[in-house]
C-alpha cells in the first residue's frame, strides 16, 4: 500500500503555493468566500464583480461564438478598467445594452456584457 505524504501538501495549500480552481476549464477561482467588494490585486483602475452564472468571457466586445474564451460566474471579481467600450448590442442579464466591461481575465484583457457586472472603483 502506498503512503502519501500530506503535511508538505497542506502546508503548501496554506501558504497560497497550490490554488484549487472550481468554476471549469479556463476560469478563475470562485471569489463566493471573499468579499465582492474586496479589490483584486490592482493592475487595472477599477474592478468588477459578477452577478451571475455562466457570464461568457470574450476576446472581443462582438457576439459569436467564435469570440468566447471562457465563461465566468457569480462573485468572481476581475481587474477592469473603469469605463467599458461599446460594440455588439446584446441582451443579457436582464437587459439589452451595447456597453461592454473590459476586464483582465487569467493574463488578457478580455470583455464581459456590462449588465452582467458591478463595476467599482
Amino acid at each position: 500500500m502506498k503512503q502519501f505524504r500530506i503535511a508538505p501538501l497542506v502546508a503548501a495549500v496554506a501558504s497560497g503555493l497550490i490554488l484549487f480552481t472550481t468554476t471549469g476549464a479556463g476560469a478563475a477561482p470562485r471569489a463566493a468566500d471573499r468579499d465582492a467588494t474586496a479589490r483584486p490585486n490592482a493592475t487595472l483602475p477599477c474592478w468588477s464583480t459578477v452577478k451571475y452564472d455562466g457570464v461568457n468571457v470574450r476576446s472581443a466586445p462582438k457576439l459569436g461564438s467564435q469570440y468566447v474564451l471562457g465563461t465566468t460566474n457569480r462573485g468572481d471579481v476581475w481587474n477592469a478598467y473603469c469605463a467599458g467600450p461599446g460594440g455588439d448590442t446584446y441582451t443579457a442579464c436582464g437587459g439589452t445594452s451595447p456597453l461592454w466591461n473590459e476586464i483582465l481575465w487569467n493574463g488578457r484583457h478580455a470583455y464581459v456584457a456590462a449588465l452582467c457586472v458591478e463595476t467599482h472603483q
